[in-house]
């Protein structure tokens, strides 16, 4: 028996382009595959960059609020399409950018951090 695997990267939530998502979920409730990964980027993380940028339209927490959401509805409509499916979530660099900003500021404070719980669908 062959195994369909979808696998989606580089999704930059909430900077994603949305019309690729809904073909992404089109597909999966096409081919039903038998997994489906994402493999990192989901959140853009922008505002915890190292470069200077302008905050004047998003703060770091609308980012994260927004960007939350819409992962969220991502992995729901992914597993409503293809429910059979067994669901990866890797994490890319830009993930890793709170933890980065965190260390760059106070590195003392690593044993606290933990995203786990933004990376659980």
């Amino acid at each position: 028996m062959s195994k369909t695997i979808l696998v989606l990267g580089d999704i930059h939530f909430p900077f994603a382009n949305t019309s690729s998502l809904r073909r992404a979920v089109e597909v999966a409730k096409e081919k039903k595959p038998s997994f489906i990964i994402q493999i990192g980027d989901l959140r853009d993380f922008l505002q915890f960059g190292r470069w200077p940028h302008s905050r004047n339209g998003l703060t770091p927490k609308k980012e994260l609020d927004l960007g939350s959401k819409m992962a969220y509805q991502m992995w729901e409509n992914l597993r409503k399409a293809s429910p059979k499916a067994k669901c990866f979530q890797l994490m890319g660099n830009h993930d890793e950018r709170p933890i980065k900003k965190i260390l760059d500021q106070a590195p003392e404070l690593e044993s606290l951090i933990n995203l786990k719980d933004l990376y659980s669908f």
